[in-house]
């Protein structure tokens, strides 16, 4: 059921928010090894492919990076191959901010948006590894 006061969806969503990022890094990271978290990692950036990436990385970047501790956030960044990180500096996040960002927040918006978009080719991505011989 959708929320009728927006402020009140907005307050319950922050806390739920902060609640996560204070109670459940101790447990997850109790519980999970780094192997089965680099996997996990991994096995997400796999999934989705290039485009995935497109869409999903730079919205769970800028998150982290607002709402992780300034401890974590480094620690995060190491789990993501440097390639990744330099396509979502250089192109992702500046599109998530300039197209995604600027949708979310045009209804609050006084002036219209630019739609300005750093075009991708798949090409600029770097050969893969070579396959390990048997």
């Amino acid at each position: 059921m959708p929320c009728a006061n927006s402020l009140h969806c907005f307050t319950t969503t922050t806390e739920h928010l902060l609640e996560e990022e204070t109670k459940m890094p101790g447990p997850i990271r109790a519980n999970v090894t780094q192997e089965e978290n680099t996997e996990c990692i991994n096995k997400l950036m796999q999934a989705g492919g290039i485009e995935g990436l497109h869409t999903e990385l730079p919205g769970v970047m800028v998150a982290a990076q607002e709402w992780a501790t300034d401890e974590f956030y480094p620690q995060f960044l190491h789990e993501i191959p440097p390639p990744m990180i330099q396509l979502a500096n250089d192109i992702f996040i500046p599109n998530y901010r300039n197209i995604h960002c600027a949708k979310r927040d045009a209804p609050t918006m006084t002036t219209h948006p630019e739609w300005t978009e750093i075009p991708f080719d798949p090409s600029m991505l770097p050969p893969p590894p070579p396959a390990a011989s048997a």
